[in-house]
């Protein structure tokens, strides 16, 4: 109901493989990759200069763009090439790597874009990781996959550790396990739910003994239940509290440091700590109610709660998510009860954690009719639009505000109630004030298809595709473009076959 058909990543990246398709392409042997390039697209008079790096030349016949990916910062890429018999090599910053007799699922960087690891298989159908170009000397015949991320690698946050769930055959028996850089941990029927801590220094996991489940921390086996909540157990930013949801029987609960809550009909699906690591919400049913719980102390009871809306402000001080009646929904903030709505969207805080910002329509048919609007601290801030997408970006200091927005099949950017230039689309997660709040940066995409970075109102050059960060980002902060400093950034984009490093230093205008 709140969300539009954006310019997506993927999409972007789905336009790019299908403007590939067919064309010739350069050898990999032909990439001057530390060389300076030309502006492939004519010039034109700007306020700022962009310098082209090529970074790769993509074999078009051989790649596989399922296996595309960016890191998180934006610069570097990496993908496979594969023949019709699955063999090949990954190809890291246009560097082509080992090839081996198979490979399997994306590469994944780590969160500081510094690592790359992927999984290949040799002849003998054995499995390794291969973590910046160096091979795990240990051999698996499976390593676990997973339904959002395959293969199931997983970087700590400050990329020093990696860990992996690998399948063995024990006594005829599969059974699974942990294995961390090449540490190897106890063997169970299944694992689920890999957590690191951001400092690398603790591992989490959900471990199943026949029908029994129990959550391991730090090789320690914890109480065995009924069943563990998907996508937990999850660590706090500060690494030493660890939760999980449970279940044993009709009763459901949440563990905290060993901890067992308060039983509940049934559990939502997200917990979530604050970033300071002080408070923790999770939505559990009460009945035909959704309580939402801080702390173990319920702070309100509604017939509906949007558990995926669960927002802190950066300090943790301060807690705001969507909640509902039969007919109507409102914005929560710190348990006080906002206006309701037709229907409002995730709230967002500015950087400060002094106000809070949501959509909200009285009228939400969708269509055309100019509905919705955005509301700030409860008070509504300037015209309605057919449809606005999350997320609401603020300035560093707070003091401006931007959002995408949609008028007929017109797409455009709102900063501070100011309708900016209409595009065919706008990638709406790709927002991002500069540190000094003086530039805003996106993604646009103009009625030709063709891709390029808007600086504050002016157009970059056009690109086959452009890719700001990794896919990993999550709204509202991290998924723009990242500032080398107030007015400089960089981006990948493609052109054809070819990719370069866009490095953009804005002048004053």
């Amino acid at each position: 109901m709140m969300t539009l058909n954006w310019v997506s990543r993927i999409g972007r990246l789905a336009v790019a493989a299908a403007l590939l398709a067919g064309i010739c392409a350069y050898g990999i042997g032909d990439v001057a990759r530390a060389g300076e390039e030309e502006d492939p697209t004519p010039a034109r008079a700007r306020p700022r200069t962009e310098l082209l790096t090529l970074v790769d030349t993509i074999d078009v016949n051989r790649w596989r763009p399922d296996t595309f990916t960016v890191s998180p910062d934006g610069m570097r890429m990496a993908h496979a090439v594969l023949d019709s018999q699955g063999r090949g090599h990954v190809v890291i910053d246009g560097r082509a790597g080992t090839n081996y007799a198979g490979l399997f699922g994306k590469p994944v960087f780590s969160a500081d874009s510094r690592r790359v690891a992927y999984l290949a298989m040799n002849t003998q159908n054995l499995w390794f990781v291969v973590a910046d170009g160096v091979e795990n000397r240990n051999r698996y015949p499976s390593v676990k996959g997973h339904s959002a991320v395959s293969p199931d690698l997983l970087f700590s946050l400050d990329g020093r550790r990696l860990a992996y769930v690998v399948f063995a055959d024990i006594a005829g028996a599969e059974k699974q396990f942990v294995v961390v850089d090449r540490e190897i941990g106890s063997k169970y029927d299944e694992i689920a739910g890999l957590a690191i801590s951001p400092d690398g220094e603790r591992l989490a996991y959900a471990a199943r003994t026949g029908n029994q489940w129990a959550v391991v921390v730090d090789g320690r086996e914890g109480p065995r239940h009924e069943g563990v909540l998907s996508r937990t157990p999850v660590f706090s930013p500060n690494g030493r509290h660890v939760a999980y949801g449970g279940r044993e029987g009709r009763r459901f609960f949440v563990v905290v440091d060993g901890k067992r809550g308060r039983d509940y009909d049934d559990l939502g699906g997200a917990i979530l700590f604050s970033p300071n690591s002080a408070r923790m919400v999770y939505s559990p049913s009460v009945g035909r109610r959704r309580a939402v719980v801080v702390n173990e102390e319920e702070i309100g009871l509604y017939e509906r709660v949007d558990d995926g809306s669960f927002a802190f402000s950066p300090d943790g001080k301060h807690l705001a998510y969507k909640a509902g009646d039969a007919n109507s929904w409102f914005v929560v903030v710190d348990g006080k009860r906002g206006r309701a709505y037709a229907g409002v969207g995730r709230p967002v805080f500015t950087p400060d954690g002094s106000k809070v910002a949501h959509s909200a329509c009285d009228r939400c048919g969708g269509g055309t009719d100019p509905a919705m609007f955005v509301v700030v601290d409860g008070r509504r801030i300037g015209a309605a639009y057919a449809d606005i997408a999350y997320p609401i970006q603020f300035s560093a200091d707070g003091r401006q505000m931007a959002f995408v927005a949609k008028r007929g099949a017109a797409q455009f950017v709102v900063v501070d109630e100011r309708e900016e230039r209409i595009y065919a689309g706008v990638a709406a997660e790709s927002l991002a004030f500069g540190p000094s709040g003086r530039d805003l940066v996106y993604t646009a995409a103009n009625s030709a298809g063709k891709h390029f970075v808007v600086v504050s109102g002016v157009d970059g050059r056009e690109f086959d595709a452009v890719e700001p960060r990794g896919l990993g980002c999550r709204p509202p902060q991290g998924c723009g473009v990242l500032f080398d400093s107030d007015r400089s950034f960089r981006y990948l984009a493609w052109q054809r076959e070819r990719v370069y490093l866009v490095r953009n230093s804005a002048g004053d205008h």
